[in-house]
């Protein structure tokens, strides 16, 4: 890799901190403020949990639309939106947790945060071309940074002043960090690297209007593409009950702490080996072999499980799963689409993706509580690790079959 020049690290520093504002600093902090506002406010688990679902819902029904939009506005217009959408919905949280605009408010946060590795890998992959996915991988990281970071401001915070407060001071501080990540990413002599091409990049099929993209095997490129990334959001839902299930084989809520701990560090060091890893070999090989170790450590979940320097290691390698949700659903639809196809696929797959996140979050806890245990569902985890692979082993082929897609 060439050094790297003074813009790009100054872009590089803007894509980590707007990663930091729409999913680091509020989204990975907001497990502390919703345990402060159970107790205060005495609200259920089903109605914190159904903020999760709507988060999800919502993303499901926006993504196409809103993904397409980015690309089609004014980029630095665009994200500034979506941190402020992300900011206020927060801060609107607060005023109605008990009516509809608690509902309201998970929408606003849900509409742009699966998008936002969409945004950020775009205008990575113009600054870094040779290391994209790296670069990509390292500006992802910054949500587990920043929860890492944040986290335990959170809990200061909300003992000092409140709750309240303290989610008003979180949303400030969201906007601050974002709208300054948002100038440092797209400087304004960035604007010709923007600049569309209207002629296909990997041919026109024959009877298409002049300017219109030819991808070749398209429905089974995104049938495959489609397997690998859903196979990944529902991989990724046993992340956030990691915690639950240590307490129910028995372990004490400090060790499950650590354990969430654990999944956070392999947040974000998965991030950035599943970058190197996509430039240096090829992203299906970059899902395939995070893939393969989540499946190990699912095995260590269902049959190791009371042994716990195996769960501490078990835990930090399921942490990997954040990266295929996030750096893989863009690189994999550049990959599969080329840098113009992806501009109209990508926003397809964020609304499935999210669509059976949603699905699966509501089928995890009806499954335990039929089965009362937490091994039909990590067998479901192991299963779509398996059907990740293959995916990804058939859509390799068909690319380099067909030739890469510019």
């Amino acid at each position: 890799m060439k050094k790297m020049s003074k813009d790009q690290l100054l872009v590089l520093i803007g894509a980590c901190m707007v990663q930091s504002a729409i999913i680091g600093i509020i989204l990975n902090s907001s497990g502390v403020f919703f345990a402060q506002m159970r107790v205060e406010l005495g609200l259920s688990m089903t109605k914190i949990a159904s903020h999760n679902t709507i988060r999800a819902i919502t993303g499901a029904l926006s993504g196409a639309y809103l993904t397409k939009l980015f690309f089609r506005t004014n980029k630095k217009m665009y994200l500034r939106v979506a941190v402020l959408s992300v900011a206020v919905g927060f801060f609107l949280l607060t005023l109605g947790a008990k009516g509809i605009m608690w509902y309201i408010a998970s929408g606003m946060i849900g509409l742009f945060i699966s998008i936002s590795m969409i945004s950020i890998s775009y205008v990575l992959s113009h600054w870094f071309p040779g290391n994209a996915g790296l670069m990509t991988g390292v500006a992802s990281a910054f949500s587990g940074i920043g929860g890492a970071l944040f986290s335990p401001v959170a809990g200061k915070l909300i003992g000092a002043v409140g709750f309240l407060k303290a989610m008003g001071v979180f949303s400030v501080i969201t906007l601050i960090v974002g709208f300054i990540g948002v100038e440092l990413m797209l400087p304004k002599k960035d604007e010709a690297l923007f600049a569309e091409d209207d002629r296909p990049k990997a041919g026109v099929q024959p009877g298409a209007k002049a300017g219109d993209l030819y991808i070749p095997h398209l429905a089974l490129r995104f049938a495959l593409t489609a397997l690998t990334l859903t196979g990944s959001s529902i991989m990724l839902q046993f992340i956030f009950n990691v915690s639950v299930f240590a307490q129910t084989v028995g372990y004490t809520l400090d060790t499950a702490a650590l354990l969430s701990s654990m999944v956070m560090i392999g947040n974000i060091s998965g991030k950035i080996i599943f970058g190197y890893i996509a430039d240096r070999l090829s992203v299906w090989k970059a899902v395939i072999t995070l893939a393969a170790a989540i499946m190990c450590s699912i095995l260590c979940f269902i049959f190791f499980y009371d042994r716990i320097a195996i769960l501490y290691v078990a835990s930090l390698v399921y942490g990997f799963g954040y990266a295929i949700g996030s750096v893989g659903l863009s690189r994999c639809c550049v990959s599969a689409y080329g840098m113009q196809g992806q501009k109209t696929m990508s926003g397809y797959h964020v609304s499935i993706s999210n669509a059976f996140g949603a699905l699966v979050s509501l089928g995890i806890g009806m499954i335990y509580d039929l089965a009362g245990s937490y091994s039909p569902i990590l067998w479901i985890g192991f299963i779509s690790g398996a059907v990740m692979i293959i995916s990804s082993i058939s859509i390799e082929r068909i690319i380099k079959a067909d030739g890469e897609l510019a």
